[in-house]
């Protein structure tokens, strides 16, 4: 996560209504991480905070989040609005995350801290306040699409196995526009939108 950084400023994070659509609903499901992990925090729930965190970073982050932005941070020019926008996602998702976990692994939150901002210590900062008005619409679109790219990889990893395909980039991927919600999503949001998630080389509708 944090060399994905490397360079960044804070000063060029993109205003929250200026980012692609993925990049708002992950910084719309940190918020909703870090008033979690204040209310764990005040009962001292230490266990459920650990499992939330290590399910967010898991599933959320590692399995859709990174894997669907990859060809953006590798790929494009730094300096373009589609590298900006999920560098600054990620630089609000290290931030916030840093500070969470510095009352139970202090050390490594010293550590991003360093990185991200030199020799400030990570305890003198507050806790997260990441204010950011969660799109409902937007979070129930992309519920929906997970589950979309969810059923589409099992039929993947089938595949797969059987030899027909190596990798994502090699399959065209046909979406039924007889489910008026895939309908509307498709038109919201395009098929640009399908290339990053599914990582494939065609979308047809």
């Amino acid at each position: 996560m944090i060399g994905n950084l490397d360079g960044f400023l804070s000063e060029r994070s993109l205003h929250t209504n200026q980012l692609k659509s993925i990049d708002q609903y992950v910084i719309g499901n940190l918020s909703t991480l870090i008033s979690e992990a204040r209310e764990y925090y005040e009962t001292f729930e230490y266990h459920k905070l650990y499992k939330m965190i290590n399910e967010y970073v898991n599933e959320e982050l590692s399995a859709f989040y990174f894997e669907s932005v990859k060809d953006r941070l590798y790929s494009e020019s730094r300096n373009s609005i589609l590298c900006q926008s999920a560098q600054t996602a990620i630089y609000h998702i290290a931030e916030a995350l840093m500070r969470l976990v510095a009352p139970i692994v202090p050390l490594l939150a010293e550590e991003v801290n360093r990185q991200i901002h030199g020799s400030e210590s990570v305890f003198h900062v507050k806790f997260p306040e990441f204010k950011h008005q969660t799109n409902h619409d937007l979070v129930r679109d992309f519920e929906y699409i997970k589950r979309i790219r969810s059923d589409f990889l099992q039929l993947f990893d089938a595949a797969k196995k059987s030899g027909k395909f190596k990798s994502t980039t090699q399959v065209h991927l046909t979406l039924s526009q007889g489910d008026p919600h895939i309908r509307l999503i498709l038109y919201k949001y395009g098929t640009d939108c399908y290339y990053c998630l599914f990582n494939i080389s065609k979308v047809m509708i």
